[in-house]
């Protein structure tokens, strides 16, 4: 539309004169040559003057940052945000009440469903949008709005300002929407100040994800090539939890313990102090898994190599016996522990759990680590066709790793029959090297009589044609 500037877009004039729907209509319906530029925003909240924080450990002014603060995206990309020093809370607040207003709201709908914006847009007004559905928490806007314009919004983002919003879900989508935005948090660390340990963010913060979030995140979180930590941290309050316990006492999280193997943590080196039987003893959380029976938590931490410690062996031997339940019960002048314990047929199968897990996950590393060599070897004394599976499947059995937890409770009866056969390790696992080299499968009679471990301790068998 011609005018004493030159040709003006509709869509500039539009949101000229406050008509933000029509402004919007023309972007729904895929009108080219709308162009938004950063005036077109208008004087949107920010957070310059809110309140003055005291930090526990970020101190950093100006143009500095430590491992407890990043900018998120690298500078020669990035628009700094007029508010950019600010406590994360306060830009929260101030992105909450700039993603209500209309033009803002509309933008961030049509890209929250994944279209394509038929838009220009500047670099200050994409870093700006940007940086308000970051702090908004709306994940698939700020990945779309990321995936289209280079601009990436430039701010402080201290650690302990990230734990100090209102709330979890606020916490969460907000870093979520970040992550997806293409934020890097590598090397930032969050302060425990109970333990003084730095955790790696990347590591802390997925312990409270939810299934959902695994689908959304997975993708974009970096692949650790070295898990965390790698000595002995105290760390007994990230997996500890009251909930789903009617007691109201603590025993083990499986959601964190899940979410901690799967985002990198080693959970062989989580320690604490633990308070039972009138002693203090170091207790790894394998250790409390099987005292507070949580067979579902032991199984996972049996089978991503965790062993109980030896301070605790008293403990389970002590638990596993009816009679000696009440003393676990009981700390120092007769007050009640604080942990949830199980009875003694729950800390039974719990250990028993963690052991066959342990069990099957060190056949299963055996099978990829020398099943094809072993194959290899068998076929070359047989011939082909008549390829002994079983004698192979029991041969890696025997040359596995064999967790400590067995003698150390005597869970040997407990775990007999742990080893599915060959018919069935093939079928759950048909990507296995042992199976994947066997070929055709032919009848064998097997005698002997099971050993320790469930397998044969004598072999005689008769390949068949």
């Amino acid at each position: 539309m011609p005018s004493q500037w030159g040709l003006v877009h509709l869509f500039d004039l539009c949101l000229r004169f406050g008509h933000v729907d029509t402004a919007l209509a023309l972007l729904s319906h895929g009108v080219t040559g709308c162009t938004l530029e950063d005036h077109h925003l208008g004087a949107l909240p920010d957070a310059r003057d809110a309140r003055d924080y005291v930090w526990f450990t970020c101190g950093c002014e100006g143009w500095q940052t430590c491992s407890y603060c990043c900018w998120a995206f690298p500078t020669e990309n990035g628009v700094w945000m007029t508010d950019w020093d600010v406590h994360l809370q306060d830009a929260s607040e101030a992105a909450q009440q700039a993603a209500k207003t209309p033009l803002v709201r509309g933008i961030l709908e049509i890209s929250s469903r994944n279209e394509l914006l038929p838009l220009a847009m500047s670099n200050k007004a994409a870093a700006r949008l940007l940086d308000i559905a970051i702090l908004y928490g709306n994940v698939e806007a700020a990945a779309n709005l990321a995936k289209t314009w280079k601009a990436r919004p430039l701010r402080r983002w201290r650690v302990d300002g990230l734990w100090d919003l209102p709330d979890l879900a606020r916490r969460r989508s907000t870093f979520s929407a970040a992550l997806c935005a293409g934020a890097d948090f590598e090397g930032v660390h969050y302060h425990r100040m109970f333990t003084g340990y730095d955790v790696p963010l990347l590591q802390i913060f997925p312990l409270d994800f939810e299934p959902e979030d695994w689908q959304q995140l997975e993708q974009v979180l970096p692949s650790e090539k070295n898990q965390w930590p790698s000595s002995d941290v105290a760390l007994r309050e990230l997996f500890l939890t009251r909930e789903y316990r009617e007691d109201g006492l603590l025993s083990v999280s499986a959601q964190r313990v899940q979410n901690a193997l799967r985002a990198g943590w080693d959970l062989k080196y989580i320690w604490m102090k633990f308070e039972a039987a009138e002693r203090l003893c170091d207790a790894g959380l394998l250790d409390l898994a099987v005292l507070c029976g949580q067979q579902e938590c032991a199984s996972a931490l049996g089978s991503a190599g965790v062993e109980l410690k030896e301070d605790c062996l008293d403990l389970h031997r002590l638990a596993f016996r009816t009679d000696g339940l009440e003393a676990l019960w009981r700390g120092p002048d007769g007050v009640q522990s604080m942990f949830s314990f199980g009875s003694a047929s729950e800390c039974k199968s719990a250990a028993s759990a963690a052991a066959c897990a342990f069990l099957m996950n060190s056949f299963k590393r055996e099978c990829v680590e020398k099943g094809i060599a072993l194959c290899q070897v068998m076929a070359q004394k047989f011939r082909p066709r008549h390829f002994p599976l079983a004698l192979v499947h029991d041969i890696l059995g025997f040359s596995m790793e064999v967790p400590k937890i067995l003698d150390q409770l005597d869970l040997w009866d407990d775990v007999k029959g742990w080893m599915p056969s060959p018919e069935v390790a093939a079928e759950d696992d048909k990507t296995s090297p042992v199976n994947s080299n066997v070929g055709e499968r032919t009848r064998m009679d097997v005698d002997g009589e099971p050993g320790p471990l469930g397998l044969c301790e004598q072999h005689v068998f008769r390949v068949s044609g």
